[in-house]
């Protein structure tokens, strides 16, 4: 009888400790429709980066617009919407988006990255170096960072640096255009 109580008990306690943890304040429940919402916002942002890869700007940031729209803390979306302003050439667009990724996540390299070429366009390479920096350090596979910084480097006639970048991308880097673009600066 006592051994039967104990489980019981026993039972009783993780029935409540499981539902702590899926219930309490810290880990609310997601709702189906923020779900929905996080769902729809990733498929515009997919198709964004369908249209981007055939230069069709316009439609990319329609659907980043949209995606940003369903999960305004989507900074993949903002960050992706950035690159495409960059392509316009639209810089102060690009560099808000940027900046809006990296207030969600701090840690997002490739946003960093983005911000580092946006204030090369724009001849602030002091701004622009210090984003390649902190995007080199949070991934260190990020290779168009380095280019970046070699190209920073280069501009400020540091052919050293700029060398070692642009050697970084043709040793290590899987993406063969990145490695042209290096292979060309270094000439």
């Amino acid at each position: 009888m006592q051994s039967s109580s104990l489980f019981i008990s026993s039972f009783l306690i993780l029935v409540l400790i499981n539902y702590q943890f899926v219930y309490c304040e810290d880990t609310k429940p997601v709702s189906p429709q923020f779900q929905q919402s996080k769902e729809a916002a990733r498929g515009y942002n997919n198709r964004g980066l369908l249209y981007m890869e055939k230069n069709l700007y316009d439609l990319a940031i329609e659907d980043y617009n949209k995606a940003v729209e369903y999960h305004p803390r989507y900074a993949e979306a903002y960050n992706n919407r950035g690159y495409a302003f960059i392509k316009k050439g639209e810089y102060q667009n690009a560099l808000n988006d940027v900046i809006s990724a990296i207030k969600i996540d701090k840690g997002y390299a490739d946003a960093y990255a983005n911000r580092c070429f946006t204030y090369i366009n724009m001849g602030e390479l002091v701004k622009a170096e210090l984003d390649c920096n902190k995007s080199i350090s949070l991934d260190k596979q990020l290779y168009k960072a380095y280019l970046f910084r070699g190209i920073i480097h280069k501009a400020k006639c540091d052919k050293k640096n700029a060398k070692d970048d642009f050697n970084a991308v043709i040793k290590d880097s899987p993406d063969k255009l990145l490695v042209i673009q290096a292979e060309a600066l270094l000439k």
